[in-house]
């Protein structure tokens, strides 16, 4: 049966319900969708009827169970993961692509693609839902790590059968329960720790690092094997990190849920990653490949929306894929929940709406992604107004809804939910004319700032000694920045014949990306480089070279820190009248001889300022339309690109 159809009949029982729609109709719903599985669903209801708890947490699985789906040929998937599991021995030396690679093909032989996949409430059997209803009851009020739960956070949280979409229906928790933790061995000796769910969650996070030695990178085509199988493939994303430790964890009583963003709010991607919840009731986010519970996590990234998966179906996801045309695919689940509020705080935003409204329920609201506007978040209509509960502060969206040809249709204009709560919305004003000055395309982000403090205080030199016995310092870095500098000379300045980039600091290590010089009638001019010889761990593309290979990425790495430098020699003296330099950073400043758009969003479309090929470090833009939302892209090369404001005569990045 497919999803919509689903979604069709229980939408028909949610329509004569309230909002909190009792168990039972949801169960006999479920029941009805179980077709000739009916008889195993009746049988695990029958085998409790003398269980009130136990009863109700089979109801709860019954209940939300439409949706939740398995592959129907669990055998292939079994040979599929041996088969991984040779391979993964054979190639345990080899690169993380080169695996990859291998898997996926392997996938192909198995036509892993094409298995069919069948739903839960049709062919799950009773003996493995009592037998899991008995485990995790067990878990929890037996066990040691999730007495804090009450019976709806249980149901949620350690009942479920599975933890993602086409798991295997195994005895995962049975096998799992005695998958060996030995930082786990002595957490009896410490009184404090004994009892402590932080510190259980804290020590199998540590052994299943030893044991997975993950690494972030690309998952394979098609990740869903045992367990056994899953945690040895040595790297995989955020996703996979998060979901593989996720039923190990169950599995042992800890409590403990998947939360994610589609999207940061200011850079690129999303982000998975569990949370705990501790015998205090306390709650700490982790990251299974990275931090621990209880440690910083994420504190700098910029959050618009959180959302949880779920084994429960979220009633407004439910009504809007029956409703809706169109839906973005975020939302074409019914098994996650916002939990945004959880994290940061947040405010609810009303947006007059249109003549679109129509028969529409559900709008929905975007924020800027990696290349364009990224669903984020979704509203009810309430008359000719959108609400749109929960988002993150401080962040720039913009609301849309789908025409009836699927195309986005934008509404109202974008807005930036400030710390207050109140919105400021920004319409280009076509009257108001600005000049833009323009330093880069995306926004300096920490691994394109780490390096930069190296540069403070390193100095450009000028000689017409070779080994620069008597020279002159034309210019000294007070405070390096990620864009590229222009250094105009005055007139004074005599000729040289030597020019270097010398560094005065040993962390420096000549550190620059790229140097220019131009002579005294404007024009760019070459030398023979000179300076330090090599590069640090001899790597190739490092040495003096890159600082003037007309390439921003590029740099210099010198082998030595203090006293590194390096140069041009021109042969006989030159007057320099300006010099234009970078750092070791991400290669987003603005960059000589390469050629940029400005766009801006103009009633729902980006609209093109014009192409400049770059001359220098900037660009200027004038008779620019202010008040609105802009974008710069590179043509020349790179994709990263960023949304901004200007004001007050700087790139804001949203």
């Amino acid at each position: 049966m497919k999803i919509r159809n689903i979604f069709l009949l229980i939408t028909i029982a949610l329509q004569t319900a309230c909002s909190n729609m009792d168990i039972d109709r949801r169960l006999e719903q479920a029941l009805e969708l179980s077709g000739d599985n009916r008889v195993e669903m009746e049988r695990v209801l029958t085998h409790y009827e003398g269980d009130t708890m136990k009863l109700a947490a089979a109801k709860f699985l019954i209940a939300n169970m439409p949706g939740h789906y398995s592959y129907a040929d669990t055998n292939t998937i079994i040979r599929y993961s041996h088969a991984v599991d040779s391979i993964l021995v054979a190639m345990k030396d080899s690169t993380h692509n080169l695996i990859r690679d291998s898997i996926d093909a392997c996938a192909l032989r198995f036509n892993v693609e094409k298995i069919k996949k069948q739903q839960d409430i049709q062919h799950i059997k009773s003996a493995y839902l009592i037998k899991n209803i008995d485990q995790a009851v067990s878990c929890w009020q037996k066990g040691r790590w999730a007495k804090q739960l009450s019976f709806d956070e249980f149901c949620e949280i350690l009942l479920p059968y599975k933890v993602q979409e086409l798991q295997l229906l195994d005895n995962w928790r049975e096998r799992l329960a005695k998958w060996p933790a030995s930082s786990m061995d002595d957490i009896d000796r410490s009184d404090p720790y004994k009892n402590s769910t932080l510190e259980a969650c804290k020590r199998l996070t540590i052994d299943f690092n030893a044991f997975t030695k993950a690494q972030i990178a690309d998952d394979p085509k098609y990740p869903m094997m045992k367990w056994e199988t899953m945690s040895r493939i040595p790297f995989g994303s955020c996703d996979h990190y998060s979901f593989t430790f996720l039923p190990m964890l169950r599995s042992k009583g800890v409590p403990v849920v998947t939360d994610f963003t589609p999207h940061w709010a200011c850079r690129r991607m999303g982000h998975t990653w569990n949370l705990v919840i501790t015998e205090n009731g306390r709650c700490f986010p982790f990251d299974p490949a990275g931090t621990l519970p209880g440690q910083g996590f994420r504190l700098n990234e910029k959050l618009s929306k959180a959302y949880r998966h779920t084994y429960s179906y979220n009633e407004d996801l439910l009504v809007m894929n029956q409703h809706e045309q169109y839906v973005p695919s975020l939302f074409r689940t019914t098994f996650i929940k916002d939990v945004t509020s959880e994290y940061i705080k947040t405010a609810d935003v009303k947006v007059k709406a249109g003549d679109w409204v129509g028969k529409h329920k559900f709008a929905f609201c975007a924020i800027f992604g990696d290349f364009d506007w990224t669903p984020i978040a979704y509203g009810k209509i309430d008359g000719k107004a959108v609400e749109y509960k929960d988002l993150g502060k401080n962040t720039l969206y913009t609301p849309f809804t789908y025409t009836e040809q699927g195309e986005l249709l934008f509404f109202g204009y974008p807005f930036v939910v400030l710390p207050n709560g109140k919105y400021k919305s920004y319409k280009v004003n076509h009257h108001k004319r600005q000049t833009m000055v323009l330093k880069r395309k995306y926004p300096a982000l920490e691994y394109a700032t780490g390096f930069l403090r190296r540069l403070d205080s390193c100095e450009f030199q000028a000689s017409n000694d070779a080994d620069f016995k008597h020279y002159a310092t034309i210019h000294r870095i007070l405070r390096c920045s990620a864009n590229g500098s222009c250094v105009v000379l005055p007139d004074s300045v005599p000729a040289y014949r030597y020019w270097r980039f010398f560094s005065t600091n040993k962390e420096a290590h000549a550190n620059v990306s790229e140097i220019y010089f131009y002579d005294a009638l404007g024009k760019v001019i070459y030398g023979k480089v000179i300076g330090t010889k090599g590069s640090w761990d001899n790597n190739p593309s490092r040495m003096r070279q890159a600082a003037f290979d007309r390439d921003i990425l590029t740099f210099f790495d010198a082998p030595d820190g203090d006293g590194s430098w390096v140069g041009m020699d021109f042969g006989k003296p030159i007057k320099i009248s300006q010099f234009y330099y970078y750092p070791r950073a991400d290669g987003n400043a603005i960059a000589p001889s390469e050629t940029y758009e400005l766009l801006y969003w103009n009633n729902g479309r980006w609209d093109s300022l014009g192409k400049q090929k770059a001359a220098s470090p900037q660009l200027v833009y004038k008779n620019v339309p202010s008040g609105g939302i802009y974008l710069l892209k590179n043509h020349t090369r790179g994709q990263e690109v960023r949304a901004f404001t200007y004001e007050k005569g700087q790139q804001i990045w949203w």
